[in-house]
């Protein structure tokens, strides 16, 4: 192409455009250290690859204590590979995730895609940003807005494209909805997020992991972590983002049954229970009546009554987070959403309350007494009075909230690509995945910089 000065032609010149691609790890996918820069999270393991550097470090004690702040760890590199340290350089705030999860997926965007758009002198720079998983997920927007917002300036006001895995997902859309960041955003994309949230996260909040769980803490393995079933409820139970994982009202109006009480065993839910409520509004129903998990959290899962209120304003917070991400009655997303899940494989969708009977009668009406509620909603027994029901999704997050129909959002998704057996965890780092994104990154509408030259 060229430009006519005179009779003279003069070639025109390209201008390299650069542009900003940002990770966001899904939930323990950060590695974190305390204000001394000593390590408290970085799964070692030969059930991982064990390539992130630095020395194991999984400790819980100091992991449930959200009063006092953790970092994404910059600071511990040593021990990683050589090759991949080297390449790993140009990649801003890289050690932020865990490398086994997420290096592949980044090496991937920085040098596969830069081969991929050479011609239309379009150069990726990939940056991390990690967060603290623990806490609430507004705190992870925050450090988004920072690092994102500063890679659209290094790259010349260049709107960024997010690549979110899991609960990455809920940090990218309140970043763009709530903290304004979507005018910087030109595209994200999903690779399994619970949108909608997910039935999981009840199950673990409720009794903790037991063996049929297979140890697996939505997608990373907790056996590192050498918790029992009561450690581990005690630990997600600590974390804030947790209940912001549970199923949200659009996933409730779309499976108004995703939590039940199972009457034949339990006798509950019966229209006399304190609290019962309209199954128009409820999260959890049976029948006509039903328990609003984000008015009382206690008849879900609370064992003692002293720690009601603790877990009532923990589900509070989650309710608003989402409500945040809330327009009218559908849930925020940006408009150029692009979803990459897994869609074929057994997943939890949905929560039964079971195995415990004991309905008792007064004055002629079937209805809970204190002392069975509390048998209901106990948890020092090991047989956990809840079953979970299988579904279609990646294992973790069931298809309803990674692909939410058009109805349930505020703009529908773009495009969703499905993967054949791929798990929530393996997501970022699965090649067919990895794959797919360079090749809808190339899709998107790019405006090449032309530059003519001044004529001699």
């Amino acid at each position: 192409m060229c430009t006519v000065s005179g009779d003279q032609e003069t070639p025109l010149t390209y201008r390299v455009k650069h542009v900003p691609i940002v990770v966001v790890p899904g939930i323990m996918g950060t590695r974190l250290s305390d204000a001394d820069h000593h390590l408290m999270w970085n799964p070692k393991s030969a059930r991982l690859h064990g390539r992130s550097p630095g020395d194991f470090a999984a400790r819980c004690a100091r992991l449930m204590q959200l009063s006092h702040p953790l970092y994404p760890d910059e600071w511990n590199t040593e021990g990683y590979d050589a090759d991949r340290a080297r390449r790993a350089r140009y990649i801003p705030n890289f050690f932020h995730c865990i490398p086994d999860f997420y290096d592949d997926l980044c090496f991937t965007l920085r040098e596969d895609l830069a081969h991929e758009l050479h011609d239309r002198h379009i150069r990726p720079r990939v940056y991390c940003s990690g967060y603290d998983w623990r806490t609430d997920n507004y705190y992870g927007a925050v450090l988004l807005k920072r690092v994102l917002e500063a890679a659209v300036a290094e790259c010349d006001g260049e709107p960024a494209i997010i690549v979110a895995h899991s609960m990455g997902g809920l940090v990218s859309r309140y970043y763009c909805h709530v903290l304004g960041g979507a005018r910087f955003v030109r595209a994200l994309f999903l690779l399994g997020s619970p949108s909608l949230g997910a039935t999981q996260p009840y199950a673990l909040l409720k009794r903790g992991i037991i063996e049929s769980d297979d140890r697996d803490l939505f997608g990373l393995r907790l056996a590192v972590m050498a918790l029992d079933q009561g450690g581990s409820r005690n630990f997600v139970r600590a974390m804030a983002s947790m209940y912001q994982l549970l199923p949200n009202r659009q996933f409730a109006r779309a499976d108004p049954h995703w939590l039940h009480y199972d009457t034949t065993q339990s006798g509950y839910p019966y229209a006399h229970t304190p609290g019962a409520l309209d199954a128009r509004t409820t999260l959890g129903s049976c029948g006509t009546a039903g328990y609003d998990i984000y008015r009382d959290m206690f008849a879900g899962f609370a064992e003692r009554a002293a720690s009601r209120d603790t877990y009532n304003r923990y589900v509070q917070a989650a309710d608003d987070f989402h409500g945040r991400l809330q327009v009218g009655d559908r849930a925020y997303m940006h408009p150029e959403t692009r979803a990459i899940v897994c869609g074929n494989m057994d997943t939890t969708v949905r929560a039964t309350l079971s195995s415990y009977g004991g309905v008792e009668a007064q004055g002629g009406v079937n209805e809970y007494v204190p002392s069975t509620m509390a048998r209901l909603t106990g948890l020092g027994d090991a047989e956990a009075p809840l079953a979970l029901e299988s579904g279609r999704g990646d294992t973790k997050v069931p298809e309803l909230s990674s692909t939410p129909g058009p109805e349930l959002l505020t703009h529908p998704l773009r495009n969703t690509d499905y993967v054949l057996d791929v798990a929530h965890g393996d997501l970022p780092n699965d090649p067919d995945v990895r794959r797919l994104l360079v090749q809808r990154i190339q899709e998107l509408h790019f405006t090449e910089a032309r530059v003519a030259p001044r004529a001699s």
